[in-house]
């Protein structure tokens, strides 16, 4: 009997690790680091990442910055509002990739994951915003 319960725990344990199929992924308590802006490869350094570090919220590096705010997540559908930043200035590439990066966030409106690789939509461009997960 005790082995029984011991083969369940671990079933029900592993169960919980990895959703349904067909359930969307939560995005609370993760962080990812940006690959691929709408197309354009990121920059290596400094890196622009994103974490979601509760429910309803957002936070990360804009490339320069640090930037944070609320997040409404309904199924795949995303919404990043009132992102606020720090005011540090930085070189010219670094300070366009963020601008692009905060703007095309601020226009977030759906995402998914696949494996390791967290991808998210927004108004106005046909290529999405790439992230990779960063280890916990």
């Amino acid at each position: 009997m005790r082995d029984l319960l011991c083969i369940a725990g671990v079933v029900l344990a592993g169960c919980a690790a990895h959703a349904p199929p067909g359930a969307t992924p939560k995005l609370a308590g993760t962080s990812w680091r940006l690959v691929d802006l709408s197309g354009t490869p990121a920059l290596a350094e400094p890196q622009a990442t994103i974490s979601f570090p509760e429910e309803g919220r957002v936070a990360g590096g804009a490339s320069c910055n640090r930037f944070f705010g609320s997040a409404t997540i309904t199924g795949d559908a995303i919404a990043l509002g009132s992102l606020g930043a720090t005011k540090m200035a930085c070189p010219g590439p670094i300070m366009d990739q963020e601008k692009r990066y905060l703007e095309a966030l601020g226009n977030a409106t759906r995402f998914s994951i696949a494996g390791t690789t967290l991808t998210i939509w927004t108004k106005g461009s046909d290529k999405p915003l790439t992230f990779t997960r960063e280890a916990s």
